[in-house]
């Protein structure tokens, strides 16, 4: 409640939204299945998109870029207006899935192959500290699908659990703490590696009944028909999300040419090596994350919506949490991460003074106005009479 008066407070006062850049060039998630998440970035910032293959560099005056499930590789072209991006002080949100894996090809081509997508930003990620692995992450804690059983004539549907949806657990940091389940769809484990002066932060995980699936790997609805076995799932509190703070260093320091850094001169944005200011950067090792689905009936729905169940997980919070602690440096987020403890009353001293409480929650404001209405009165008498 805190939060969300300080927040309604600090959108009334700022003199202007912070601009968010929707990227796009690498066939990023982009139509009715972001719906939630574009109507949800354009309702609180100034958002707009920015096709990064087609600009010379990534303008400063952005104060967060979105990158939503990108399919097509990076060119290191790219790649460098990302990288200098971020030394000018930009922040980032990653939500990348480097592995393929879709929802969709289980009912269209009854399973598929998971494999790597090549999108050419391991590197990247690297050198800022972050590590997408490939593989699957599977969880008993997860969410459920509807399957068809019975007589094909007369089909029955049953909700049956699918360790491939993970519900993910927040951390104690503000973006994730006390929030509900947050649901992914075919979800990457990642790691944090080396990178001087950059503070890691993992924001979500998997429950403490987790595995992982190594890939390349055959996905079909087989899995529904095999009870997963407990004993297999023994590996807890696996990082799906992780925050990256402090002062980036350049991947590509050293590696510039002079022809390249004359054309970064040219237009007003020469070559920087390691970051001014401090920065930030989400990554999540799940593109599905702030993706929607689309009902037939009723249109995009919510993101982390479940159609067969109709329960909608907290992926909006987390998304609006995550561009909120990079864009807003008022930090009112960690109003968030309050821990609050209800103590239980004295039991003897309740009874005792059950009936003088009642008395003066009840009375008391009852008499206060009938007081204020005389002493209103005795004012109004006295002015008027003269």
């Amino acid at each position: 409640m805190e939060y969300k008066f300080m927040h309604a407070i600090e959108k009334i006062t700022s003199e202007k939204k912070p601009i968010i850049g929707y990227a796009l060039g690498h066939g990023e998630a982009f139509g009715y299945n972001i719906n939630d998440a574009f109507l949800t970035l354009r309702s609180n910032y100034n958002t707009d998109t920015i096709n990064i293959r087609q600009v010379p560099f990534i303008p400063s005056e952005l104060n967060a870029l979105v990158i939503l499930k990108p399919t097509l590789s990076f060119s290191e072209a790219d790649k460098l207006k990302i990288d200098q991006y971020v030394m000018r002080g930009g922040k980032v949100f990653w939500m990348i899935d480097v592995m393929y894996a879709e929802f969709d090809s289980l009912y269209k081509s009854n399973g598929f192959i998971a494999f790597d997508r090549n999108l050419n930003l391991d590197d990247l990620l690297f050198k800022y500290g972050a590590r997408i692995n490939q593989n699957l992450l599977q969880d008993m804690q997860c969410d459920q699908l509807g399957q068809m059983s019975g007589d094909p004539q007369n089909p029955q549907r049953r909700l049956v659990n699918w360790p491939f949806f993970p519900i993910l657990n927040g951390t104690n940091h503000p973006i994730s703490k006390n929030l509900d389940g947050v649901r992914s769809i075919f979800p990457n484990t990642m790691d944090t590696v080396k990178a001087q002066g950059i503070k890691k932060t993992f924001l979500l995980r998997s429950s403490s009944n987790a595995r992982v699936l190594s890939t390349p790997a055959k996905i079909d609805f087989e899995f529904l028909q095999i009870a997963p076995d407990a004993n297999l799932f023994t590996i807890r509190d696996t990082a799906v999300a992780v925050l990256l703070e402090g002062k980036f260093q350049s991947f590509y320091t050293g590696r510039v040419s002079k022809a390249v850094a004359d054309s970064l001169n040219s237009y007003g944005v020469p070559f920087i090596n390691r970051s001014e200011q401090d920065g930030k950067m989400i990554v999540v090792a799940d593109g599905d994350i702030a993706v929607n689905e689309i009902s037939p009936q009723q249109g995009p729905m919510p993101m982390g919506h479940n159609f067969y169940t109709g329960h909608t997980f907290a992926n909006k919070d987390f998304f609006l949490n995550s561009i909120e602690y990079l864009v807003n440096p008022s930090d009112i987020l960690e109003t968030r991460a309050k821990d609050y403890t209800l103590r239980l009353l004295d039991p003897i001293k309740v009874k005792e003074g059950k009936t003088l409480w009642q008395f003066i929650n009840i009375a008391t404001p009852i008499l206060l106005v009938i007081l204020f209405g005389f002493i209103y009165q005795q004012i109004r008498k006295r002015k008027y009479s003269t």
